[in-house]
Parts: structure tokens; sequence; C-alpha cells
């Protein structure tokens, strides 16, 4: 069984679309089962707007960056974060990434 779910959302100056995004990350983990724990870590790199306030405002990690600029890189990082945060070893963690511009 899954313990832990991380939802990882790589961004770059997403301000007008990170409050949506967030929100349905919110109501899907919502769904999980009663004890498992969540945890969204949004990746803000190179953002010189409000993403980063944003994020935090909705609840999020935020993880503050200027070296990736790829968005395989962002996720690759923030996946090692993750691991190595508080979630006790023992626990199953499934950690997943959405991009911050989805489909309608």
């Amino acid at each position: 069984m899954i313990n832990a779910v991380a939802v990882v959302v790589p961004a770059r100056n997403e301000a007008a679309l990170l409050p949506r995004c967030l929100d349905a990350v919110r109501r899907s983990l919502a769904l999980l089962p009663a004890g498992t724990a969540r945890t969204v870590i949004v990746v803000a790199d190179r953002c010189t707007d409000a993403t980063p306030a944003i994020a935090r405002r909705h609840g999020a990690r935020v993880v503050t960056t200027t070296r990736f600029g790829t968005i395989g890189a962002v996720r690759t990082s923030a996946a090692a974060w993750r691991s190595t945060s508080s979630t006790p070893s023992r626990l199953r963690a499934w950690c997943c990434s959405t991009p911050t511009r989805t489909p309608r």
C-alpha cells in the first residue's frame, strides 16, 4: 500500500496558471485514503514573477532555483529532494510530476 504521495509541479513564470493547477492537485489528493501523507512541491525555476509566493499561499513546498532550464532536470531534482525529506524510509511513497499547463 502507498503511504505517501508527492506531486512535483515544475514552474517557470506560471503565476497566471498556477492557482488553478494547485487547486486541481489539491482536489485530487483529497481523494486519497485517510492516513496517506500528501506533499506538493513546486519547483520555481528561474521565476521572475509571483510563482513562488503563489505556491506558498496554496500550501506547497517551494524549491526555488536558477540552475535547471529543462523540465527533466527540474523533475529529477524535485524527486531527489523528496526522497531525502522527512518521510521515513520504511514508508512506500509515490512521486508524480505534472506540468502547470494542462489541457482543460
